[in-house]
This record gives structure tokens, C-alpha cells and sequence, in this order.
């Protein structure tokens, strides 16, 4: 007479084929998470350039120097920096100077990852 269930064999298979596509969904859900983790850092970081350049353009001229500052945005601390470079006779107009302008955002406790660079030209009042 056969009995009614499955065997060992059979138990054993479901059970090497419910582990692989649990392990399989694991690691793509750990791959969209991370990514999206990412994405939400890169906006935060555009938003925090923009703005800074932004305050930037809202200064005096001689205020625009390299510096480098920290904020705390969406509860994580960003590290902003400011890098200048003074182009003479911008665009071959004699004269004229400009002040080219990066904005660097990264995260505070990861400084030489980049996240946003934003690059600005802003010419003297007597422009």
C-alpha cells in the first residue's frame, strides 16, 4: 500500500529551491536599498550645491574665497567646499575678470567622495 505525503527527496528539493530564491530576492532588495540610499544622497547634495551657489551670487565679490564648511541637512552632516580660481580676460574680453567657481558636496564623514559639483562663473560688480 503507498502511503499519502511526500518523501524526504521531495522535501529536501523544495527545500534547496525556496532557499535559492530567498537568497536570490535578499540580494536584490540589498541592491535597490544601497542604490537608493545613493540617489537620496546625490538630490541632497544637488539641493545643498545649488543652494550654496546661490548664496554665493548674493555676496560681495571679495567675499568669494576657498572654504570649506560643514552643515547639517535631512539629519546628516555635509561637508561644502568652495574652490576659486580668477580667470583674467574671461572669453578673450580684456578686462574682464571672472571668478570660476565648485561648489563640492560630500558627506561629512566621507569627504573625498564627491557627491555634486556645481561649477559657476560670477564676474565683479564692474563687469
Amino acid at each position: 500500500m503507498r502511503s499519502k505525503g511526500f518523501t524526504l527527496l521531495e522535501v529536501m528539493v523544495a527545500l534547496i529551491v525556496f532557499v535559492m530564491m530567498a537568497s536570490l530576492v535578499m540580494q536584490v532588495s540589498t541592491t535597490t536599498i544601497g542604490n537608493q540610499v545613493y540617489m537620496e544622497n546625490k538630490v541632497l547634495a544637488s539641493w545643498l550645491a545649488e543652494n550654496e551657489t546661490v548664496e554665493l551670487r548674493s555676496v560681495g565679490w571679495g567675499e568669494i574665497k576657498n572654504k570649506s564648511k560643514e552643515v547639517e541637512s535631512a539629519n546628516r552632516k555635509w561637508a561644502i567646499t568652495h574652490s576659486v580660481t580668477e580667470k583674467k580676460n574671461f572669453m578673450g574680453v580684456p578686462g574682464l575678470i571672472v571668478k570660476e567657481v565648485a561648489v563640492s558636496v560630500s558627506l561629512a564623514d566621507q569627504p573625498n567622495q564627491t557627491l555634486q559639483t556645481y561649477l559657476s562663473y560670477m564676474a565683479n560688480e564692474d563687469a
